[in-house]
């Protein structure tokens, strides 16, 4: 549950990042509060991502049970994006007490995200909101570490070159997210994406 929570962190900040590097862009009179904001949100996505990435390893190491379980209710917040975010993404300034909701609006998106990706039902809430209806969900192995690389490999675009620009983080995920994959029963979709974090691999600067 702790790796799930950590890459919907992750990930819901770094859609935050995004909506507000749009923002800069649309906003030429006055783009520094929405660079501030990038900044800050791609650092807190990078913190949840190097935390989800720990948690995944601590859960390979301890955990071999065919069945994952996710000990937990089902998760606030809907996959929809909050209203308020397309203001930002436009350059419109908003009120703190209106970017505070708009951020824990994000994040509840993310963890939700997240959740129903690990469950093997990506963006389907509905689908996932069923899985939980008769108790704790318990879901397959290799649905839940197909979900878990997928996030990883995802959460690596952080750290590109039009980004934070680390490489060493963007390969060290990107192998974790090969590694996880390894331990799942091959499929096409394992396969599939075996070859994208592969192509990414190759196509990334060398580390100095």
């Amino acid at each position: 549950m702790a790796a799930v929570i950590s890459a919907g962190l992750a990930q819901g900040y770094f859609d935050l990042a995004e909506n507000y590097e749009a923002g800069a862009r649309a906003n030429r009179a006055d783009p520094t509060p929405f660079r501030k904001q990038v900044t800050a949100s791609r650092s807190l996505s990078g913190a949840a991502t190097l935390e989800f990435a720990e948690n995944i390893k601590a859960f390979l190491a301890k955990d071999k049970e065919p069945n994952v379980v996710l000990a937990c209710e089902f998760p606030t917040g809907i996959m929809a994006e909050p209203p308020g975010i397309r203001k930002v993404a436009k350059g419109m300034l908003m009120q703190d007490s209106e970017k505070e909701l708009i951020e824990s609006a994000m994040l509840q998106r993310g963890v939700l995200m997240a959740m129903s990706r690990m469950l093997g039902a990506p963006d389907d809430a509905a689908k996932t909101l069923e899985l939980f209806k008769a108790g704790e969900p318990t879901v397959a192995r290799g649905t839940f570490l197909y979900g878990t690389a997928k996030a990883l490999y995802d959460l690596s675009a952080l750290y590109g070159p039009q980004k934070l620009d680390l490489p060493n983080r963007l390969q060290m995920l990107c192998q974790e997210a090969l590694d996880v994959l390894k331990t799942a029963p091959e499929t096409k979709e394992t396969k599939a994406l075996t070859n994208r974090i592969q192509a990414s691999l190759k196509k990334s600067k060398p580390i100095t």
